[in-house]
């Protein structure tokens, strides 16, 4: 789904025409992709598992095992 028009998508578009990445962010995101075609997006906390949590720990976040409630992950 694209959000075509958005000044998010604009903005993203735009950056991205001007930013390289180095092989270690290639790398990234050539493992982000094949992981998000495995992910698992039977319910909140299988996604969580199989793909937010890599993607976040990859941008420095240090995302928490478990939920704070349901569905809702501290960062």
């Amino acid at each position: 789904m694209r959000n075509n028009g958005l000044f998010g998508t604009l903005y993203i578009e735009d950056v991205r025409k001007k930013v390289k990445l180095d092989d270690a962010a290639q790398g990234r995101m050539t493992t982000l992709a094949q992981t998000w075609f495995t992910r698992d997006a039977k319910s909140v906390e299988a996604l969580w598992d199989t793909f937010m949590k890599q993607a976040l720990g990859y941008l420095q976040f240090a995302p928490a095992n478990a939920p704070a409630a349901q569905s809702v992950y501290p960062v």
